[in-house]
Formats: structure tokens, sequence, C-alpha cells
């Protein structure tokens, strides 16, 4: 029983760790990973599962995608029989969506507000299709390094917002974080990444406190085939109501 007490008070006076803090290191060697990273693909083509949660409901499912730099993304919600449940696109300058099981047209700007109208996502198609893409898009200057818990990160001040980039031990780009007056205003992770080609097959996006949230995990992908412009146009079918992507008849 003596030797229990003495090992019990030898444990309290040892001293506790202090945890790892974070040390500023050389930017140069993550900038340089950053353009490898955001280098691999300019155009993508695959089949993913697909999650969606927003105030206004959720989905899950099946979608087919094919994206191309710097804005333009071709979405669609494969249903198990039949057409598809609905085909979004945009070229950069037009949103377009059609929903087969109501023929319903929607159409209007490529901007944030018909991108959350439609997908209920808090982005631009641009922001979306770079983040697809492995590829968050910001440019090299300001930036400021340090070696963490985790790995590595970037930050960057600039116009009120604190945008840090992370990197695992490996220095593959891992992470987003778009920060302003000490809160998160979107976070981006990456994971699932391919051995042979080091690309990530899991995207993570999540907007706090909103409730709102994607989580996209490719089955299968291709990077950088041919992909025609016209993909990312759509035709109102004949017949179908027509509306502007802000609600109003056209």
């Amino acid at each position: 029983m003596r030797w229990m007490w003495l090992f019990l008070l030898i444990a309290a006076c040892a001293p506790v760790a202090a945890p790892r803090q974070r040390v500023e290191v050389d930017p140069e060697l993550l900038l340089q990973a950053l353009t490898r990273a955001t280098g691999q693909a300019e155009r993508l083509r695959g089949l993913a599962v697909v999650s969606i949660k927003s105030p206004e409901g959720d989905f899950r499912g099946r979608q087919a995608l094919v994206a191309a730099r710097p804005d333009r993304l071709r979405a669609e919600a494969l249903s198990m029989f039949g057409p598809p449940l609905m085909v979004v696109a945009t070229d950069g300058e037009r949103l377009q969506a059609w929903l087969p099981g109501q023929n319903r047209f929607y159409f209007g700007r490529a901007d944030g507000n018909g991108l959350s109208r439609v997908l209920r996502l808090q982005a631009t198609p641009r922001q979306l299709v770079a983040l697809v893409h492995h590829a968050p898009g910001y440019d090299n200057a300001d930036w400021r390094a340090y070696r963490e818990t985790f790995g590595f990160r970037l930050l960057s001040d600039r116009d009120g917002l604190a945008r840090s980039l992370l990197f695992d031990d490996r220095m593959r780009l891992v992470g987003l974080e778009v920060e302003a007056e000490g809160a998160i205003l979107m976070k981006a992770a990456w994971s699932r990444f391919d051995e042979q080609d080091g690309f990530p097959r899991d995207l993570t996006l999540e907007w706090p406190g909103t409730g709102r949230s994607l989580r996209l995990s490719f089955k299968t992908l291709e990077l950088n085939p041919e992909i025609p412009d016209g993909l990312f146009q759509l035709t109102p079918p004949a017949g179908s109501s027509l509306y502007l992507i802000d609600g109003d008849d056209t």
C-alpha cells in the first residue's frame, strides 16, 4: 500500500508537458506546395455522392459533376431510374437549372445569390469551382507561415479577413479557414488523397452559424479530360415553365 502512495506522490509532482507552441517558419516551401496543389487540374469530371444541409432542407444523392476553371460547372442530381432530378449549369456568366420532374427551367446571373437559391450554398460559382479543384486561388503576397500541431499554416490578413491555408506534415493542402473579428465565416477541408495523382477525393465545406454545409465524395474522377464548352449551357425544353433565379416569372 505504501508503494501505491509513493507512486501517486511521484505522479503528482511530475511536470506537465507544455502544449506545442506555434513556431514561425519560412513560408516559401508552403507557397511552393500551394502552387503544386492548385496546378493539378484545370478540368475534372466524375461521379460523386453529395450531401447538402441547409435551413431550407437537406439533400443527399449521387451527382455527375463536370467542372472547368475558373468558373464553369455542371451538376446532375441522378435518380435511380429515368431522367435526372435536377441539372444545374453555369458558363461563368449565366446560371441555369432544370427540374425535369416539374418541367421548370430557372435562369439568372452566375453569382452568389443565384447559387444560394439553387444549391443553398453561400458561395459564388467561381469560388465553388476553385474549391472543387483543390485550388483556393489566393495570391502569394503577405503570407506568414507557422509550424503547428497538425502540420503547417499559411496566414494572410487583408481587408478585415484572416485567411488560413492548412497543410499536413506531408505539405498537402488539407484545409482553408476564412475568419473575421474572431469568427470563422467559412471552412473547407480536403481529404482522401489518391496515392497515384495526389488529388483529394473528398471535400467538405461549412459556413459556421448558418446551418449550411456541403460534403462531396468522388467515387470516380477523371482529371483534365476534354470537355466541350456547350456542356456548361442549358436550353429550356419545349413547354417548360421559365423562372428567373430570384423567383420572378417571365
